[in-house]
C-alpha cells in the first residue's frame, strides 16, 4: 500500500510532475523444490519510501498519455531453510519501474 504527494507543473502542451511516496508492503517467497510442503514459505514486511517523476500529454479533454518512473527503497529480508543442513538469506532493497499508460480524469 503506497500513498504520496505530487507537485504538478503545467506547461502549454503537457504537464509534468514529481512526488514522494511512503507506504508498507509485504513480499512472499515460496521455496519448496524438494517436498512440495509449505514449510519454507516466508513473508517479509517492510516500510517503503520512494520518489516518482512523470509527464502527462493530453490526447482529448479528459484523456492523457502518461509516462511515469518510480524508485522505491525498502528492506525485505528473510531467511530460507530448505533443509536441516542448508539455509539462505534473501534481501531485496530497492525497486525501479517505468510505465506508460492512459489517464482518464473524471
Amino acid at each position: 500500500i503506497l500513498t504520496g504527494v505530487n507537485r504538478y507543473f503545467k506547461q502549454s502542451n503537457f504537464t509534468y510532475y514529481a512526488g514522494v511516496l511512503v507506504g508498507i508492503g509485504e513480499l512472499t517467497w515460496k521455496y519448496n523444490p524438494l517436498n512440495n510442503s509449505k514449510d519454507n514459505n516466508y513473508d517479509a514486511n517492510s516500510l517503503i519510501a520512494g520518489i516518482q517523476v512523470g509527464i502527462e500529454y493530453p490526447i482529448q479533454t479528459n484523456l492523457s498519455l502518461n509516462l511515469n518512473a518510480k524508485y522505491l527503497a525498502h528492506a525485505y529480508d528473510t531467511q530460507l531453510v530448505p533443509s536441516a543442513n542448508a539455509n539462505s538469506t534473501i534481501s531485496h532493497n530497492s525497486t525501479a519501474s517505468v510505465s506508460l499508460g492512459l489517464v482518464y480524469k473524471f
